[in-house]
């Protein structure tokens, strides 16, 4: 029997007898060794049909000793708040709210509910009010995807010993221990410089720069420049042109400052940081006369409005479905007791291509690893 397969079938068995008493509640389950050695599963096949069983709260985890039988699940609905900073470009980003849809619907089909916790560094009371009201008759969880507080603020938070799975690599989560899920930018920079590389671009420039942030040279930006120096092409800051925000209109904006510095025959290959900012970067090459993607290949990060708008330039997709459901199973089980602590997940990127040049290509290439107990 294939594992998916084994996994599925023994776990709704074991839900049965759970549920007609078989297991009393309270009594010992069976380890990963017996179970495999019982059923005659291997052992990885074993482990995940515990996790799975303590996901559904069928079972209490213990560390380094077999679960516990909790018995039918009947608890009101888990509550599971989302953190995130309160700003427009956050809010109406369309890439956000795609990641709130994406964990909304996972929470609905696993019994949950969700809640959206808006902060801000001066204004974080609603935070606090969530936790103390909500806490008071029912489970919670958190994904937090920015926490714009004091550190003070942020241990106080660590402190409450609340299940929390953050959905930001910032070095102060990192510091507080949590289980972090996160899109793997990097990765996606290195990846979209390499496929201009390819396509034989020399003169490649960026449009990657943080909104707000003008002249700070971010980890994205300096991915980029390193990945150009790796392939021995220019790589000094002014490469790189900023955004003043998420929307066509600072992607057309930044574009048009690097045609201005450069001049449209300097720049043979452009890397724009979200396809919605690209969308304005097409639109002036296309008007200062670049034919795209002839003279031109363009790529960005993201695929949600270059899907949307049928978009001819090729993206990263940074699988924003998949992130969702990562991060609702790891918090799962964190509040099931497997603390996944300091474990950070990367959500790795996919290249599809869109460029008529290589519509023979356009399959989106096979998604790279990511670990299956986490997978839905």
């Amino acid at each position: 029997m294939p594992a998916n397969n084994a996994v599925e079938t023994i776990s709704t068995m074991f839900k049965a007898c759970i549920a007609r008493g078989e297991y009393a509640a309270g009594s010992e389950f069976y380890s990963v060794r017996k179970l495999s050695e019982t059923y005659n599963v291997s052992h990885v096949t074993a482990d995940r049909i515990i996790r799975q069983l303590v996901s559904d709260r069928y079972l209490d985890a213990r560390p380094y000793r077999p679960p516990l039988v909790r018995g039918v699940p009947t608890e009101m609905p888990r509550l599971f708040g989302v953190v995130y900073y309160d700003d427009p470009n956050v809010r109406q980003h369309p890439h956000f709210q795609r990641l709130i849809q994406g964990l909304s619907r996972r929470q609905s089909e696993r019994g949950h509910q969700l809640q959206l916790v808006p902060v801000t560094e001066n204004e974080h009371q609603q935070l606090w009010d969530f936790l103390d009201c909500a806490g008071s008759d029912r489970e919670l969880g958190l994904f937090i995807v920015a926490l714009p507080l004091p550190i003070e603020k942020i241990t106080e938070l660590r402190d409450r010993q609340i299940p929390i799975v953050s959905l930001n690599e910032s070095e102060s989560i990192k510091r507080m221990g949590w289980p972090t899920i996160y899109y793997d930018s990097i990765t996606a920079v290195e990846q979209a410089v390499d496929y201009l590389v390819e396509r034989g671009r020399t003169k490649i420039k960026g449009v990657i720069g943080a909104p707000r942030r003008p002249g700070v040279i971010t980890a994205v930006t300096s991915a980029f420049l390193d990945r150009l120096q790796k392939h021995g092409l220019q790589a000094t800051l002014d490469v790189t042109e900023s955004l003043g925000g998420w929307s066509a209109f600072y992607g057309k904006q930044a574009t048009e400052k690097l045609l201005q510095r450069w001049g449209k025959d300097e720049i043979d290959g452009l890397l724009v940081i979200d396809d919605i900012n690209a969308l304005g970067a097409a639109q002036a090459l296309r008007e200062a006369g670049v034919e795209l993607p002839g003279e031109m290949s363009l790529i960005a990060i993201g695929s949600l409005m270059a899907d949307a708008f049928g978009a001819n330039f090729t993206t990263i997709d940074v699988q924003t479905s998949k992130f969702a459901a990562t991060a609702v199973k790891m918090l799962e089980q964190v509040c099931n007791g497997d603390s996944h602590a300091g474990r950070w997940v990367p959500i790795p990127p996919r290249l599809i291509v869109r460029e008529k040049l290589q519509a023979e290509h356009a399959a989106v290439l096979s998604d790279p690893f990511v670990s299956d107990d986490l997978l839905i």
